[in-house]
């Protein structure tokens, strides 16, 4: 199988250099393009380790200005900007956060509610779960630490939201997310190299169907290869397999309601 017939966009790429840097591994946004290159996936999501370390919103601005000189975006680069239900400053408003990254073009929201120290629930994050549902922003978020009873509890709320779910371990037929994905259609995965699991892609799309799930390349951690081989590998159609790579990825961008906040 030829790997060249595919679009291949992972969600999950990860810039920035950590607190306590591996020499062994490359964070720089120069890097990340050659290691695309190298297994020939095409420019996909982009998020910055510098909102765990400086605060989303530092992180954030360095994100867009990077893309911005480097022309990232023009080549098919998407900021996944982390955001918090407090907004940003003057105005503290997530539906006004919203309304002016939505003027710099499409992004995905990336939450890490452990990480900056808030409840997913209605009570703390209500308004910027309403605002991202209202303008089909897709929401990233990772399983590590993550309450899946609170994330029950935001899908049942929350029904026109989309969730993207990151580095799900190898558990097999996950008996938490198999009920979660069965009770929720906004529910999604992404099948990085953190999913390996023996006819895992194949047993999601038989039990789920073939729209909910996208990729993932694990940079700068993993190599690219190994999530790579478990999707071309797998005994599916190159309908689904085309899915998987890029078009489910791009459906969920063209959701976006760019105007919605009327920037």
């Amino acid at each position: 199988m030829k790997v060249e017939r595919f679009r291949i966009r992972p969600v999950d790429a990860l810039i920035g250099r950590p607190r306590v840097p591996d020499r062994l591994l490359r964070y720089d946004f120069e890097s990340l393009e050659a290691e695309f290159g190298r297994l020939e996936f095409q420019a996909g999501v982009l998020r910055n380790r510098k909102c765990w370390d400086c605060g989303a919103e530092a992180g954030n601005r360095e994100l867009n200005e990077r893309l911005c000189q480097s022309g990232g975006k023009d080549r098919g680069w998407v900021p996944a900007y982390m955001l918090t239900p407090d907004g940003v400053a003057p105005d503290f408003s997530p539906q006004q956060q919203l309304q002016c990254l939505l003027k710099q073009g499409p992004f995905l929201a990336w939450l890490d509610p452990v990480a900056e120290g808030y409840s997913l629930r209605e009570w703390c994050s209500g308004a910027l779960l309403r605002a991202l549902e209202a303008a089909r922003i897709p929401v990233l978020l990772s399983y590590t630490g993550l309450d899946l009873d609170t994330l029950n509890e935001v899908l049942s709320i929350h029904p026109f939201l989309r969730v993207v779910l990151l580095d799900v371990p190898r558990d097999g037929r996950n008996r938490k997310v198999y009920p979660l994905l069965e009770r929720h259609s906004g529910l999604w995965m992404c099948l990085s190299q953190a999913y390996s699991v023996a006819e895992g892609v194949e047993d999601l799309v038989r039990n789920f169907g073939p729209s909910r799930w996208v990729f993932g390349s694990g940079f700068p951690e993993a190599e690219g290869g190994a999530a790579l081989l478990s999707l071309m590998a797998a005994d599916i159609d190159d309908a689904t397999r085309r899915a998987i790579a890029a078009e489910n990825l791009e459906s969920l961008l063209h959701e976006i309601r760019i105007e919605f906040f009327g920037g």
